[in-house]
C-alpha cells in the first residue's frame, strides 16, 4: 500500500519589506482576512507584492514584520527640539 502525504501547500505569512503606505478611502479587501472595509493601507512592498491591510490586520503585519506595531518606530519628536536655540548657542 502506498499512501500520499499531505498534499495542501502551506500559505506563506505575509511580510512587509517596507512601512511606505498609503492611506485607501474606497472600499476594498483586506489580503490577510480576505473582508471588505473602508479605511486601509495600501503597501507596496511585501512577500506576495503589493497589498492591501485593514486596520484590525495591520498591527498583527507590522509585528511580524519589523518587530514594532508602530510604523513610525523610527521618528523622534525630540531631533529637533529646539533647534533654534541650539544653532544661536554656537
Amino acid at each position: 500500500m502506498t499512501t500520499k502525504g499531505n498534499t495542501k501547500k502551506k500559505r506563506k505569512k505575509l511580510k512587509l519589506y517596507s512601512k511606505k503606505n498609503k492611506k485607501l478611502t474606497v472600499v476594498s479587501r483586506c489580503t490577510q482576512c480576505r473582508k471588505k472595509a473602508s479605511p486601509m493601507k495600501h503597501y507596496y512592498q511585501s512577500n506576495k507584492g503589493p497589498v492591501n491591510l485593514c486596520i484590525q490586520c495591520e498591527p498583527t503585519i507590522l509585528d511580524r514584520s519589523f518587530g514594532k506595531v508602530d510604523a513610525m518606530d523610527k521618528s523622534n519628536s525630540f531631533d529637533h527640539y529646539n533647534s533654534k536655540e541650539v544653532k544661536h548657542r554656537i
